[in-house]
């Protein structure tokens, strides 16, 4: 595991949003720590994008809640930005990668199989598409599993998002799953 004196050693690189402002640099400096960051536990008040609705669970002491809370547009902001990164470097590389949100992919299905597709990127089908994932092991539901093995979460996602479109686009388009824990993991 990276030791918190490393993040020190990473330059901000502003042009590649490689910055942090001092506030948000010691809120994460605590988070990685585990140091609290609020004096009380306090109902979250995110609202739900859809409804207007605040969340009401508990934020803990840690912020653990914040990380995995589905009201708001944290957890989509986080998703889009490593898509887009992902679909950047790709396009780099060389690759026909295209960023894209919209279902109907498929002619008779409304399974979005990805988030990215490359042509010609896996020998045998013309298009493959990357699906990103970011799975949060801070969840209650996940928070044993996730104490057990580091990585399981991820592991648990990476089938979940295989599972959804298999069937669909086993023999049109090949479906790469690309998970990651909010945490890093270890």
């Amino acid at each position: 595991m990276p030791h918190a004196s490393d993040w020190l050693l990473a330059p901000p690189i502003p042009g590649l949003g490689l910055g942090l402002q001092s506030d948000v640099f010691r809120t994460a400096l605590k988070f990685r720590l585990s140091i609290p960051l609020f004096d009380a536990p306090f109902p979250c008040p995110a609202l739900s994008s859809s409804e207007g609705n605040v969340c009401g669970a508990v934020m803990d002491l840690y912020g653990d809640h914040a990380a995995c809370c589905h009201n708001g547009t944290s957890l989509v902001f986080r998703h889009n930005n490593v898509r887009d990164i992902l679909g950047h470097s790709a396009r780099a590389a060389g690759l026909a990668a295209v960023v894209i949100e919209k279902k109907n992919q498929i002619d008779g299905s409304l399974v979005k199989p990805g988030d990215i597709t490359v042509q010609q990127y896996c020998r045998g089908f013309p298009t493959s598409a990357f699906d990103v994932t970011i799975a949060h092991p801070l969840q209650k539901k996940f928070l044993e599993i996730a104490m057990d093995r580091a990585g399981k979460v991820a592991e648990d996602a990476h089938r979940r998002k295989l599972e959804k479109s298999l069937e669909v686009c086993k023999l049109l388009i090949s479906t790469l799953p690309l998970a990651w824990e909010s945490t890093g993991g270890d």
